[in-house]
């Protein structure tokens, strides 16, 4: 990889909770009137300078996304929990 390639940001779009928001524990004293507070997280708009740089990849398939969770699981967690 060049020395001169910088990564700046992964960037996640919206998504918005499925269900009601629940209110248990200090999450009742949450502002409750947040309208971020309907998203599963925060999500901030890109400056204007940024959106040039933004490329869409798309996502995994479910069977890759399993696949790559199966391997950083079986490269990392697994082995430590097994000494």
């Amino acid at each position: 990889m060049s020395k001169n390639l910088c990564f700046l940001a992964a960037i996640n779009p919206y998504r918005l909770r499925t269900g009601k928001v629940k209110s248990i524990g200090l999450q009742a004293k949450l502002n409750t009137e947040d309208p971020m507070r309907q998203l599963v997280y925060r999500v901030h708009l890109l400056p204007q300078k940024v959106m040039d740089y933004v490329w869409d990849y798309g996502r995994l398939t479910d069977k890759d996304e399993h696949a790559y969770i199966d391997k950083m699981l079986s490269c990392s967690l697994i082995p430590h929990l097994e000494t």
